[in-house]
């Protein structure tokens, strides 16, 4: 993904997008994490293309159909925060003190974490913390409770 850093490299004229990008995607159910290898989204592929010629002249060379472009790929990356483990974020909300539970019943880092302009799943963050529960980093007083540190 270095055609999308803020790297210019003076000389580049022709840039070669394979459309093909490295991302970290978490699966909720197997609670597994790996690093798939997945087509751009169309936003991505308009910020390598400007990577060509940024000084002189210069082509993109997209190794993509055009109904694939404009059919199948995303316009956009779906957020961070509902591709990773979130194991992380849930203990980053405790760490930093945020809200804890409301009159609803609503927990913690559930709570902060559905606030999120697209927050992630609500399985995955209860995922999170009953892993968190499980290795001894969050702990339960009683199960209708917050999770705390």
């Amino acid at each position: 993904n270095i055609a999308e850093t803020s790297i210019t490299i003076d000389d580049v004229g022709v840039v070669v997008d394979t459309a093909h990008v490295k991302e970290l995607r978490y699966d909720v159910v197997r609670r597994l994490a790996s690093l798939e290898d997945v087509f751009e989204c169309r936003s991505s592929a308009r910020q390598r293309r400007g990577r060509a010629g940024r000084v002189a002249p210069g082509i993109c060379v997209h190794l993509v159909t055009k109904y694939r472009h404009d059919s199948l790929m995303e316009t956009h990356q779906q957020p961070e925060v509902r591709r990773v483990p979130l194991e992380q974020l849930v203990l980053r909300v405790h760490a930093a003190g945020l809200p804890g539970r409301l009159s609803d019943g609503s927990r913690g880092a559930a709570r902060a974490c559905a606030r999120l302009p697209e927050p992630p799943e609500s399985a995955a963050v209860e995922h999170a913390i009953q892993e968190l529960v499980s290795l001894g980093a969050l702990g339960r007083l009683r199960a209708d409770e917050e999770e705390a540190l």
